[in-house]
């Protein structure tokens, strides 16, 4: 199992080393990054959703969106039922960064997986499709703020 999971995590880094050039040429936090990215998800976003999402105080969700805003990556606007309520959606630029960053890795993969053999790749088939049935049964067991 320990070459398994040592394998796994060489594959990871050499994964997120591939895609790192997205963020590179970026200011961005990782925090900041991760905002973004379940801005991106919602497309209407509160700062209690976010702030929840992220386990994080509303403050701290705040403090990340003003400096997503600043970058041009983000906005925030009145939510058209309530007043009160103000939503964060993503710039076109921040929706770009999250799909380039997202489908960066994906393009890596694809280009990886191609240079497989039929029984590599059948046996990296079945490995894929079995650690993401646990992941999915892990994702549904944990509360929103632990993910």
């Amino acid at each position: 199992m320990h070459d398994s999971v040592e394998a796994g995590h060489a594959v990871i880094r050499a994964a997120v080393r591939a895609t790192l050039g997205e963020l590179l040429g970026t200011d961005i936090t990782m925090a900041q990054l991760k905002a973004l990215a379940v801005i991106d998800d919602r497309q209407a976003c509160t700062m209690g959703m976010l702030s929840e999402r992220l386990g994080v105080k509303p403050p701290a969700a705040s403090l990340l969106v003003d400096k997503l805003v600043r970058a041009g990556l983000a906005f925030r606007l009145r939510d058209a039922g309530d007043a009160r309520r103000v939503l964060v959606r993503p710039t076109i630029a921040g929706t770009n960064l999250i799909g380039r960053v997202r489908h960066g890795g994906r393009t890596v993969l694809e280009r990886w997986v191609r240079e497989l053999s039929d029984q590599d790749l059948a046996a990296t088939h079945r490995a894929f499709a079995a650690l993401a049935a646990v992941a999915g049964r892990e994702q549904v067991e944990q509360p929103v703020a632990a993910r």
